[in-house]
């Protein structure tokens, strides 16, 4: 039982550190107000789209994956 708890325990670092934070800046010359900027990547081997408006030529995208 003392075993399971430790192990439990030395594995608890490796599940908290499973998921991965991002941030994405940019620019883009002569896009109006109205444009998108769109996202492209896979997460755990599934395709993921996200897009974000451009704000005075300027883009961000926020978030986190899986590794």
């Amino acid at each position: 039982m003392r075993k399971q708890i430790l192990l439990g325990l030395g594995l608890l670092p490796a599940l908290l550190f499973a998921q991965e934070k991002y941030t994405i800046s940019g620019s883009v010359k002569n896009a109006s107000d109205k444009a998108k900027v769109f996202l492209q990547y896979a997460d755990n081997n599934e395709r993921k789209i996200d897009s974000t408006g451009v704000v005075k030529g300027r883009f961000t995208f926020n978030g986190t994956v899986s590794s």
